[in-house]
């Protein structure tokens, strides 16, 4: 039991990312239906990057805003259906 635990902390351990693509990747690896993410993922990570490190070279403005919410909300909606919570 010991043994599995150790094993459970160490892929939990290594699953702490900001990029959303690569959390996707490890996603799939147990849900391949994600892999109609992956595009989404890539494309929104940039803009937490921006947030959490000022002085980026990608400016961020009102009218983005239109097009991350529907990213986000397609996430929402695909990881709600993977996890049958809708």
């Amino acid at each position: 039991m010991q043994k599995e635990i150790m094993m459970l902390q160490y892929y939990c351990l290594s699953l702490i990312t900001l990029d959303l693509g690569k959390l996707n990747n490890e996603c799939r690896k147990l849900q391949t239906d994600l892999d109609v993410l992956q595009g989404i993922c890539e494309s929104l990570t940039p803009f937490g990057t921006v947030i959490r490190y000022p002085g980026s070279s990608m400016k961020v403005g009102p009218e983005h805003l239109p097009l991350v919410l529907s990213w986000t909300k397609k996430i929402r909606e695909i990881i709600r259906i993977q996890l049958k919570l809708s």
